[in-house]
C-alpha cells in the first residue's frame, strides 16, 4: 500500500508540474498567481499521500500549513489588485502595444495634437 501511496504522491506532482509548465507561459499576473496556486494545491496532495503512506503526522501539519499560507497569498493577491489605479499595469512594458496585461484589447495611447496660436 505504501508503494502505491509513493506513486500516487509522484504521479500528482508530475501532472502538477506539467499544468504549471503551461499557466505559465501567460504573462498576465493572474494567470502566475494561478500558477503558484497550482503548485500549492499539488503540494499538498503529495504531502497527504506521503503521511498515509509513511505514517508521518508532521507531513499533515505541513500540508494543512501550505493550505493556509495559499489562502493568505491569494487574499494579499487580490487586496493588491484592488488597490491598485485603473490605468496601471505592471505587467505590460510601456509601448509594447495594444491591450493590456489581462489580455483586454485597447488601441495604443497617442499623444494629442499641438494647439496652434
Amino acid at each position: 500500500m505504501e508503494t502505491l501511496l509513493r506513486g500516487a504522491a509522484i504521479l500528482v506532482l508530475l501532472m502538477t508540474l506539467c499544468g504549471l509548465w503551461r499557466v505559465m507561459l501567460a504573462g498576465a499576473a493572474a494567470d502566475w498567481i494561478m500558477g503558484v496556486q497550482l503548485l500549492g494545491t499539488g503540494a499538498i496532495a503529495a504531502l497527504l499521500l506521503l503521511a498515509a503512506s509513511e505514517a508521518m503526522p508532521a507531513l499533515l501539519d505541513l500540508a494543512l500549513m501550505l493550505a493556509l499560507l495559499a489562502a493568505f497569498a491569494v487574499v494579499a493577491f487580490v487586496l493588491g489588485e484592488q488597490e491598485r489605479p485603473a490605468g496601471d499595469v505592471p505587467d505590460a512594458a510601456p509601448g509594447s502595444g495594444p491591450g493590456d496585461a489581462m489580455g483586454h484589447g485597447g488601441a495604443p495611447a497617442r499623444a494629442m495634437p499641438a494647439r496652434e496660436g
